[in-house]
């Protein structure tokens, strides 16, 4: 057994068996959750390499025991709320593995969680210096002035960003000297106006997710102002509206995007709504670095009749379609950039198969 999932349950017995041979069998991932009341045991814990792992009524040295116990982990996705007695977050910190931990994600799941002026920065330089992703949740710890220091001071290279911070946060994270190359984000059209004509994301942008609702004014920063992103390779992308236009404006002129993802369904249906795919279909067609794009889900049947009707203008694009989630990808065949794919894993038609089949 290498993976142990622990939800909903109130009896604790059955875990002397499972950690029983332990030592001949070691977990490498663990996932409980706050609803799961069963204690860890921390024989448990020495071999494990990924674990998510809610805390809820622990008193602050049980919580340090188990963070202590973890010799080998390499990612750890974390929350800890209703603690019994008065939270040391020094001490939390500090039992972190120290040597072996790179990936870091901290604090509430819930996407209703709201920014509080009052809170008291983290002692985030008693982290580990080992992070390389690190993804706060809490977004009053994740517009300080001590989280920035620290992602720009250690190995971070991916983190999470919501919203818009301050004027001086966001220029402090999208100057040249930032580190990060994969960022996730999350935006909406509360942000102030502010931001207008102002760079949102690092110069060194590798890979770039975009999450919510954005205005025109905040893809242009984030696509024009931005400057050329000369290493961006990769966009992910969650629908908002006002994004195709400028998406298609920034593939005319980008030597380095090879990748985009279309990771929500809903946005096979924007294609549909407003008609512009074959608009989109022909910049991936006359870009010189775009190799491929996906479609994400189930929403993939509102364009396949039109994809369908326009394969004799796009004859350099092929399609296939991965089973059972029929996620759609479109494959730039043409560009020259392309001939290091690996194609021999597909099933590729010229556009595009028939869900119906």
């Amino acid at each position: 057994m290498s993976c142990l999932w622990i939800e909903n349950t109130q009896s604790a017995g059955w875990m002397d068996i499972i950690i029983k041979d332990q030592q001949h069998l070691p977990l490498k991932k663990l996932i409980k959750y706050e609803h799961a009341q069963v204690t860890i045991p921390l024989a448990l814990c020495h071999y494990l390499e990924k674990v998510y792992i809610d805390f809820s009524k622990n008193t602050c040295q049980e919580i340090c025991d188990v963070l202590s116990s973890f010799h080998h982990l390499k990612s750890l996705d974390i929350n800890i709320k209703r603690c019994i007695g008065l939270l040391d977050i020094d001490k939390v910190f500090s039992s972190l593995p120290r040597k072996t931990l790179t990936k870091l994600k901290w604090g509430p799941r819930e996407k209703d969680s709201y920014y509080n002026p009052s809170a008291q920065p983290f002692p985030f330089h008693l982290l580990p210096t080992t992070l390389t992703k690190f993804y706060m949740r809490d977004r009053s710890q994740a517009w300080t002035l001590p989280y920035y220091d620290y992602v720009f001071t250690n190995s971070v290279r991916s983190i999470t960003q919501h919203n818009h911070p301050t004027k001086q946060l966001m220029e402090y994270i999208s100057s040249p000297s930032s580190p990060v190359t994969h960022l996730h984000l999350i935006v909406n059209q509360i942000a102030s106006h502010w931001i207008k004509g102002l760079a949102l994301v690092p110069p060194s942008l590798q890979v770039l997710t975009l999450e919510s609702n954005c205005d025109t004014y905040q893809i242009d920063c984030i696509l024009k102002y931005s400057g050329p992103l000369p290493n961006l390779h990769t966009i992910k992308i969650e629908p908002f509206k006002d994004i195709i236009k400028p998406l298609i404006s920034f593939m005319a002129v980008s030597k380095s995007l090879r990748v985009i993802d279309f990771y929500s369904d809903t946005f096979a249906y924007s294609f549909y709504q407003d008609k512009s795919l074959e608009t989109f279909l022909s910049a991936i067609a006359n870009s010189i670095s775009v190799e491929r794009v996906y479609f994400r889900k189930s929403m993939v049947k509102y364009i396949l009749g039109d994809i369908n009707s326009l394969q004799t203008s796009f004859s350099t694009l092929s399609t296939t379609l991965l089973l059972p989630n029929n996620d759609l990808i479109i494959f730039n065949l043409i560009n020259n950039n392309n001939n290091h794919i690996d194609l021999s894993s597909y099933q590729l038609n010229p556009l595009v198969p028939d869900l119906n089949k």
